[in-house]
């Protein structure tokens, strides 16, 4: 057996430190993905470059480069003042998405020039300006889009200015004709229908009065109409005949708003987005990828097979990283530490250690079987273009990784702490499902089908951890009806109402639908769900509304500031760092209790902690209870879902026999989603995934 390596010290990594502080309020944090091409810590550098002595050893450190570089400058250009003539001149020089960012930024500079209408109407949109901003866009398939946003966006405001607001005709005209001429004309019954049905409508008490909104009506019957209205008697039957054909005649103008309002939220909006995102730059990263990459055929089966000893470790206490990992613009602070590497030379997944790295050859043997474990579901992802590295980073604490703008996966691992085969193993599969999964919060975009999955998956989740407060709440009512006699105001309506809610078994009634509605298409629409929902200060905002208190999230402040003092030592971890940090004047028991139950069922007992690998990973490490956040949002609920399906099916099913209908239906729906978002984007392993999925369908 493999001797056990003793941590150096037992210190909290900041990053975990946050989810232990944060666990009862729960405050917003980032998981284990990066996003921003700018480095949050110089411990986890997102947009990087590397360096290795004298030269560059792999191939893949020239491009990790050039997408470091591409993904900087596209940062730049979406900062605030940025200077976009400088940036297109620059980015022509790129080895990588030199067209892409330059388009990118030409569709900026047009927003800046003629931005696009945003909900008012204004009649200062000069075709002569608009034209002038669409043609400095040289991509041709950009250009139309920025013109068919702006003509969407401009349809939009101008229909729904008549409709609602009592926007002039010329001014409306002269709008639509600005984006394109004869617009106008082509639209001509239909706004004069919008614009007589506004002025019947709005003005009934006096029919007389609308003369005025009609004298710019084109249609001549429509006009009659309108004036034989106007002049009509008051409540007359002339007068209720006419309003009835004058209204009702608006139903297909309507009609038509509805639909050019439509198109606009689920087309034009979601484009403009997209491209405001730097979809385009992505696209051009996962072309250049795909063709470095050049993997022919990638396996169509991804499950993994059983570890023999899951818990053995790997030691990793005498290693060294030889290779320097810098921060881009940041060589000056200290770099991260790379021993290993696993990339595609010639087709194929290899690992290779860096020279000098001292690893042992068990350690060595170990490493290579995971990752061979691993490498056909690896190699789908490199061969999709979601991955250009995975890079095996020595330090002081295990924070694996996955940065979505370099497509690279950072196996960050702890020299000083025990690492097993099973936690490294479930480390790389769960990195690199967030690299398989993450086009459908970028460039690809998720659908409206896969967002109500996710959704209604996290929903369910979310909806069983109220269930469960509220069943220990309601084990001894006694101290949220002390808090109820003690409080007073706001304060004490929104205790009511919890105390009505739990009594009635009603908690889960204030977590929304259970289905994503609206539109739906780009990372932050479905990013954040009801899965990082499920926290005590949103539950005490929520019922704040409920409770039809003044301003909820002012009174939950007031309920902190009055309650939710510093709490003693025998506080758990979380609550006493949460409300420490709310300012809290005093100390309350019963208040504590409040938060106290709160803390443990996320903590403890809730699906979501029951989900993470923290209850399925056989290590000695101290990390383990921090280890998966499925709460945390959608992106992390998919990664951990398939690592622990396949790197613990037995186990999962185990977990899965001994729930409730209910929570087996809230289980069920997890994986069904996150197998539902990786396998639209990897059709080759869709067979193989839907059917392992199977099992875990227990009745």
């Amino acid at each position: 057996m493999t001797e056990h390596i003793q941590p150096a010290q037992q210190q909290v990594p900041l990053h975990l430190r946050a989810v232990v502080a944060a666990a009862g309020l729960g405050i917003l944090l980032s998981g284990c993905t990066e996003h921003s091409p700018v480095a949050a810590e110089n411990t986890r550098p997102s947009g990087g470059v590397v360096a290795a002595g004298d030269g560059l050893a792999a191939s893949t450190d020239a491009l990790a480069n050039q997408i470091a570089l591409l993904q900087t400058m596209r940062a730049e250009s979406a900062a605030p003042g940025a200077k976009l003539d400088e940036i297109e001149r620059k980015a022509g020089a790129l080895p990588v998405g030199a067209a892409a960012l330059q388009a990118t930024v030409q569709f900026r500079r047009a927003e800046q020039m003629a931005p696009f209408p945003g909900g008012s109407v204004k009649s200062s949109i000069s075709a002569d300006t608009y034209q002038k901003a669409a043609n400095q866009i040289v991509d041709p398939s950009v250009k139309q889009t920025y013109q068919t946003i702006f003509k969407s966006s401009v349809m939009k405001d101008v229909l729904n200015g008549v409709r609602f607001n009592h926007l002039e005709q010329d001014e409306a005209r002269q709008m639509l004709d600005s984006v394109e001429p004869g617009l106008s004309t082509q639209l001509s019954d239909t706004l004069d229908e919008l614009d007589v049905s506004d002025a019947v409508i709005m003005r009934y008490y006096d029919p007389k009065s609308i003369l005025g909104d009609i004298s710019d009506i084109r249609n001549a019957t429509l006009k009659q109409k309108a004036t034989t209205y106007a002049n009509a008697p008051l409540n007359s039957k002339t007068s209720w005949k006419y309003y009835d054909q004058l209204t009702k005649q608006a139903d297909g103008a309507e009609a038509i708003a509805d639909k050019v309002e439509d198109e606009y939220w689920t087309s034009a909006y979601v484009e403009q987005k997209r491209v405001r995102s730097g979809a385009l730059v992505d696209a051009a990263v996962r072309d250049a990828i795909i063709k470095h990459n050049a993997i022919a055929s990638p396996p169509a089966t991804v499950v993994l097979p059983p570890l023999q000893n899951p818990a053995k470790n790997i030691d990793l206490r005498d290693v060294r990283g030889p290779k320097a990992y810098y921060a881009l613009g940041e060589k000056q602070t200290e770099p991260l530490r790379q021993f290993a590497e696993v990339y595609v030379k010639d087709g194929k997944v290899t690992l290779h250690f860096e020279d000098g790295s001292n690893v042992g050859a068990e350690s060595a043997a170990q490493l290579q079987r995971i990752v061979d474990n691993v490498t056909p579901l690896m190699t789908n992802a490199f061969a999709a273009g979601d991955l250009v590295s995975v890079r095996f980073i020595i330090g002081k604490e295990y924070n694996p990784y996955f940065t979505g703008n370099n497509k690279e996966v950072h196996m960050l691992l702890a020299n000083n702490d025990p690492l097993s085969e099973e936690q490294l193993r479930q480390g790389l599969v769960h990195e690199v499902t967030h690299a398989m999964v993450d086009a459908a919060f970028g460039e690809v975009a998720i659908s409206k089908e896969e967002a109500g999955l996710v959704k209604n998956a996290c929903k369910l989740l979310s909806d069983e951890t109220y269930k469960q407060y509220q069943e220990a709440l309601g084990l001894d009512a006694g101290a949220l009806q002390r808090l109820i006699d003690k409080s007073d105001g706001d304060a004490k309506a929104v205790f009511l109402k919890l105390k009505e809610l739990v009594d009635g078994n009603a908690l889960t009634t204030i977590t929304g639908d259970s289905l994503a509605t609206g539109f739906v298409g780009t990372e932050k629409d479905i990013k954040w769900t009801d899965c990082n929902d499920a926290n005590f200060a949103d539950l005490l905002v929520k019922i704040g509304y409920e409770a039809k208190v003044k301003d909820p999230n002012e009174t939950f402040k007031q309920i902190m500031k009055s309650f939710g003092g510093t709490l003693p030592q025998s506080s758990s971890t979380a609550s006493a760092s949460s409300t420490a940090s709310s300012g809290g004047d005093k100390y309350d028991a019963d208040f504590d209790k409040l938060l106290n139950e709160w803390v443990d069922v996320i903590d403890k007992r809730s699906l979501f902690k029951r989900l993470n690998e923290s209850s399925f990973t056989r290590t000695d490490s101290w990390t383990k209870e921090y280890l998966g956040h499925t709460r945390d949002n959608a992106h992390e609920l998919m990664a951990t879902v398939v690592d622990i399906s396949l790197s613990n099916p037995d186990q999962l099913k185990m977990l899965i026999r001994g729930l409730t209908p209910e929570q087996r239906k809230a289980v069920n729906a997890a994986i069904d989603a996150s197998y539902k978002v990786i396998t639209s984007r990897h059709p080759v392993i869709a067979t193989d995934l839907n059917s392992w999925k199977q099992q875990f369908t227990i009745k």
